[in-house]
């Protein structure tokens, strides 16, 4: 089966088995150079797997970013336009010109009802009484506004952009 090569030397004999030491050999570049403990196929598919899910998942989020972004952009734009409020309100003709709003408040020309709701409310929280300055909430355009009430009757306050609110 195996042939047996002898060279002797004095009393010694060193004997090799061609065979084996080609077989070691080969092996030993194999184990050493990667080629025994690589990945199988299923392995290699798995990993391209987990990257596809990578990407797509990457992808969604950039998506997501993009769509923010628009969003923050046209919020952005929302935040300076007064949108009066025009639901179940009806135009008052005696009086200061707007929008009645009920309970005897008008909103002017581009001021929205919930923000005259709100300005009525910050004045007779901070002033009560008289004239002077306030800040009210705009949800309109979810900005806070800085306005000036009178002491007459009705009251007019003014400010924001353009706005203008009226209660007795």
């Amino acid at each position: 089966m195996f042939r047996w090569i002898g060279f002797r030397n004095g009393k010694r004999s060193i004997g090799v088995m061609v065979m084996v030491l080609a077989a070691l050999g080969a092996g030993a570049c194999l184990s050493g150079c990667g080629g025994g403990g690589g990945a199988s196929q299923e392995e290699i598919a798995k990993a391209q797997h987990r990257g596809a899910l990578h990407r797509a998942e990457q992808e969604r989020l950039r998506k997501l970013e993009r769509e923010l972004k628009e969003d923050h952009r046209t919020a952005k734009t929302k935040a300076v336009v007064v949108v009066p409020n025009t639901e179940s309100a009806t135009e008052t003709s005696p009086g200061p010109s707007g929008t009645d709003c009920g309970n005897n408040l008008v909103a002017g020309p581009e001021t929205s009802c919930g923000f005259a709701e709100n300005v009525r409310t910050a004045y007779e929280d901070e002033i009560g009484v008289g004239s002077g300055s306030l800040q009210a909430y705009s949800p309109a355009n979810e900005t806070v506004y800085n306005m000036f009430c009178t002491a007459g009757s009705p009251h007019e306050c003014s400010g924001a952009i353009t706005a203008t609110v009226y209660f007795p």
